[in-house]
């Protein structure tokens, strides 16, 4: 994981951040990552500061340490860096650790995600930096040994974050009874089978599986560096698609 974290590093010109292999950090950061990379197949990508500068080649890249809205781009300090991605005039950002405010007003954390940027410079210029609404892609990750398997609980909750971003996920059609035997029907705009994922180095069983493909998540598990590929590789054509139809 290391070694596929710095590697992609040194494509992207940038020092990839000082992390030991096991920790949680690790996955975020070779996920942000490579996601960056596979980007670049359709677009620019730039590593950014918390300003908006432009990382300097070989400048150590800073992950967010914990979950968190928008840095201030104003604001003194050193804040997190993200990767900014235009693909055919659409302009996106990369991040790890990003919260999001759902219909509850609650915040979610998406452990990496991908957000239109127009999004993202409204609210950092806002009072309370909050990003309302989903991401364009959600990641959810758990770094487990081998040997342990995530269970249905996790899943859930992933799936309940879900939901308060998007009310009309967790079902596809509605029909109202009325007076008279008046029904109306309620049809929702068809869920995205790419926008979230739910990926762990460990295994998930068969229950937690069924749950999160039975709602359109993307659920893989026992992560190595052909399923990591194979991944971003659909993520990043999610968001060439998104650039060929844009609607931030």
């Amino acid at each position: 994981m290391i070694g596929d974290l710095k590697a992609a590093a040194v494509a992207l010109a940038i020092k990839a951040p000082d992390l030991k292999a096991g920790s949680g950090k690790a996955l975020e950061a070779e996920m942000v990552f490579e996601l960056a990379l596979a980007a670049t197949r359709h677009g620019q990508v730039v590593a950014r500061t918390h300003k908006g500068l432009r990382l300097r080649r070989n400048q150590r890249f800073r992950l967010r340490g914990g979950p968190g809205r928008l840095w201030d781009p104003d604001a003194g300090g050193v804040g997190p860096h993200y990767f900014a991605v235009t693909i055919d005039g659409a302009e996106f950002e990369l991040h790890n650790s990003l919260e999001f405010v759902g219909a509850s007003r609650v915040e979610h954390e998406m452990d990496v995600c991908a957000v239109w940027r127009a999004a993202a410079d409204q609210a950092r210029y806002s009072a309370d930096r909050k990003i309302d609404g989903p991401p364009v892609i959600g990641i959810e990750l758990k770094e487990y040994g081998v040997g342990k398997t995530v269970d249905k609980n996790l899943v859930r909750a992933f799936f309940a974050c879900i939901v308060d971003f998007i009310p009309a996920w967790a079902v596809s059609v509605l029909t109202f009874g009325g007076q008279g035997g008046l029904k109306r029907t309620y049809v929702a705009s068809p869920r995205s089978k790419d926008q979230f994922w739910f990926l762990t180095t460990g295994w998930i069983s068969g229950p937690a599986k069924d749950l999160g493909e039975a709602y359109d998540i993307r659920v893989l598990d026992h992560l190595e560096t052909l399923k990591f590929k194979v991944a971003v590789a659909v993520m990043a054509a999610r968001l060439r698609d998104l650039a060929q139809s844009p609607s931030p």
